[in-house]
């Protein structure tokens, strides 16, 4: 099963170059995630958003918990508030539900 992670951190959003940081670490740590980093420098918020796959019966909530602390370790920053953490199934699609006849 397919899990998408959204974790928002304090502060860190600010410094334009903290974005940079997180997304190499994350890169570097665990790239099989596909990690994303927004921020917001007014409020200094920090979104980082990675995905993986989880077997059945295994907590998706260890293993995203796993993957955010190896990469916030290795951006060699001081340790900062989480301010949200969600995880998401991504549901796969019947894409042929949605699509409509064309003619040839």
């Amino acid at each position: 099963m397919e899990y998408q992670i959204t974790i928002e951190v304090s502060d860190y959003g600010h410094e334009s170059e903290n974005g940079e940081r997180f997304l190499h670490a994350f890169m570097e740590t665990h790239p099989e995630v596909g990690p994303a980093v927004a921020q917001n420098t007014d409020t200094g918020v920090l979104t980082i958003v990675f995905s993986f796959d989880v077997a059945e019966g295994a907590n998706p909530a260890e293993a995203a918990a796993t993957v955010f602390t190896d990469g916030a370790h290795a951006t060699g920053l001081p340790a900062t508030r989480i301010l949200s953490m969600h995880i998401d199934l991504v549901e796969e699609e019947d894409r042929t539900e949605d699509r409509e006849p064309v003619f040839a």
